[in-house]
């Protein structure tokens, strides 16, 4: 047995020393890739290609092929029985002086941590401890670059400890009104997803919704309104004036049409607006709106004639949504 054992072991040395001597020959991106996930297959026994696969990490990083680069990371945390050296090489490019290797490095982090399939063992190797104070850091520096310090948001918020959660949300809010649109759309993101936490002012969440008005920024906006649902019903008049605005991409009046269903409005004052919209270009606004408009029960009886123009739409959801418009109005109507 100990002689079967040994002859596996000398076996399995021989074969990753191959793949070591192709990775460090091998020009090919695609063959260097095929040949880092051999070696992540083999898992801990590959231990030995540890130095040489950090090697390649730190001069493909330096290159153009983020998914090589990637490959190297993963398979490597896989390979790495400690799970520490390759983490530690990543971090360290993170907060490296090239904004080029920097952003290459912590999009490799967001993809392994947000996005992987073992996206949960990644999140335990890096571990809070370590990740969260270095992100932390990032964002608040306002020296640094600010595709740079929008990268970091999205990490922060998945390594960060339960008992600092408060913290980044108002993190967040404070810089929901930044004057720059990467830092303001990210921030308003991270809101988003921690809007189970903390509510942001109802007006902060108006002031930027009437003074920025990229689209970006308005759909991060209305994304983050549909999220708060009733919470944010005080801004329904100015997602109203979103999907009334000509200058604002049909995403856009999408998604605020979507939110305005969601925070489920209460002002009568914005059902002459509704009304208007139901003659939107898109039947999508023309869907939603129907929707919202039922919700008014009573209130919204004036409507009905131009709901019932909506029953000949060439759309089935519209219809479908002014049919049910009108149930809704007609069995609360006096």
């Amino acid at each position: 047995l100990l002689v079967s054992t040994q002859k596996e072991d000398r076996i399995g040395f021989v074969r990753v020393s191959k793949l070591i001597q192709q990775l460090r020959s091998e020009e090919d991106s695609y063959e260097k890739s095929r040949i880092v996930k051999n070696l992540g297959d083999l898992g801990p026994s590959a231990s030995l290609a540890v130095p040489a696969l950090i090697d390649e990490f730190e001069r493909a990083i330096k290159g153009d092929d983020p998914d090589l680069v990637t490959d190297i990371a993963a398979e490597t945390l896989r390979i790495d029985s400690s799970q520490t050296t390759m983490a530690a090489v990543i971090l360290d490019q993170c907060q490296h002086q090239n904004v080029g290797v920097q952003e290459r490095a912590l999009d490799i982090l967001r993809q392994l941590m947000l996005y992987s399939d073992d996206q949960a063992l990644f999140r335990d190797i890096f571990g809070s401890v370590r990740v969260f104070p270095i992100m932390l850091t990032l964002f608040k520096d306002q020296h640094q670059e600010s595709d740079i310090r929008a990268k970091t948001v999205g990490i922060l918020i998945r390594c960060c400890p339960t008992n600092r959660t408060k913290e980044i949300a108002q993190l967040f809010i404070d810089q929901m009104e930044s004057q720059d649109p990467e830092i303001r759309n990210a921030s308003i993101w991270g809101i988003e997803q921690c809007e189970s936490v903390t509510m942001p002012p109802i007006t902060s969440i108006v002031h930027t919704l009437t003074k920025h008005r990229d689209d970006e920024t308005q759909e991060a906006i209305c994304h983050l309104c549909k999220a708060l649902g009733p919470k944010a019903r005080f801004a329904a008049t100015n997602l109203v004036d979103v999907i009334l605005d000509n200058a604002a991409s049909s995403l856009v009046q999408i998604v605020a049409a979507e939110a305005l269903i969601a925070v489920a409005p209460d002002d009568e004052r914005i059902i002459p607006s509704l009304e208007m919209l139901l003659q939107h270009e898109l039947s999508q606004i023309r869907q939603y709106i129907s929707t919202v408009l039922g919700t008014y029960r009573g209130a919204a009886a004036k409507a009905i004639p131009k709901l019932q123009q909506l029953l000949e739409d060439e759309e089935r959801d519209v219809r479908e949504a002014a049919s049910e418009a009108i149930d809704n109005i007609t069995d609360a109507a006096p």
